[in-house]
């Protein structure tokens, strides 16, 4: 992604296989501009395309758009585990005139300022990886000041493989090559591990460093402070139960109220707050 970016004032990523609404990208741009927060990234899963675009108008019919707000720990030694996302929820927005934030990325649809992708680029040094991920994105950039939003509106959708696109399944993908490059993966997740801190206690000492400066983690706000306040106990590889019901509307209300008056995100040092099942409001 860094390396097709040539300076340009936004940035968007997204899947391959995706159909856009008319008037797409005045939409995404109006809704990034209505979280009046520099550090914005709109970052959600796609829906399916099936019945979401109007054939004649080519607008939206989808009312309803996906929050992030599943994750869980994946591995088989303590010294290995590591979040992986898990499928977000539907739902229709509670909160409107603006995109709402949710705690995590994804890379099927992030759309921010360009100097996202020059602050978090993806690390080259992560062969075959693919769950864990978005999760390591999702830390970086929150290490470095990032807050993530869903979008209000869907301005975009996939042809995922069901219905009348089911061939796709057929596809051949990358995993496929596991075999090939025997370890790749294993030294992947020790290094998004022990940079992140995922395993806690257990993360991993002896990594591929190289580079870690470059791809690595910022110094604006801790990685802690994110385990901390969604839920997250790295020591003991588990996650607090129904997050989302924290997310879909009270976390964007009490945490956005904390936003720098330059702008430059949230600050999560003026918070005092970690998220369990029964406690569900934050103190300054």
């Amino acid at each position: 992604m860094t390396f097709l970016y040539i300076g340009e004032y936004f940035c968007l990523q997204i899947d391959a296989h995706v159909r856009f609404v008319q008037g797409w990208d005045e939409d995404i741009i109006s809704q990034w501009e209505a979280t009046d927060n520099e550090m914005a990234v709109i970052s959600t899963y796609l829906t399916d395309i099936a019945d979401s675009i109007d054939p004649i108008t080519h607008v939206s019919l989808r009312k309803e758009r996906n929050i992030l707000c599943h994750l869980s720990y994946e591995g088989n030694n303590p010294n290995e585990m590591h979040l992986i996302m898990k499928s977000p929820i539907k739902s229709v927005p509670k909160i409107t005139g603006t995109p709402m934030l949710h705690p995590f990325w994804s890379a099927g649809f992030s759309f921010s300022r360009g100097h996202f992708v020059i602050q978090v680029p993806y690390d080259p040094y992560t062969a075959m990886l693919f769950q864990g991920e978005e999760s390591s994105i999702s830390l970086r950039a929150f290490s470095y000041g990032y807050d993530f939003y869903a979008p209000e509106r869907s301005v975009c959708f996939h042809m995922f493989a069901i219905k009348k696109n089911i061939g796709r399944r057929q596809r051949h993908k990358f995993w496929e090559h596991e075999t090939i490059y025997i370890g790749a993966l294993e030294k992947s997740l020790a290094r998004i591990i022990g940079i992140t801190g995922m395993a806690g206690i257990h993360s991993p000492n002896n990594y591929f460093r190289r580079d870690e400066s470059r791809y690595g983690l910022g110094h604006v706000r801790p990685v802690k402070k994110f385990y901390s306040t969604f839920g997250i106990h790295p020591d003991t590889a588990c996650v607090e139960n129904r997050l989302c019901s924290y997310v879909q509307e009270q976390m964007h209300r009490e945490l956005q109220s904390y936003l720098r008056s330059d702008a430059m995100g949230v600050d999560y040092a003026r918070i005092d707050f970690e998220y369990r099942e029964s406690q569900v409001s934050p103190t300054a």
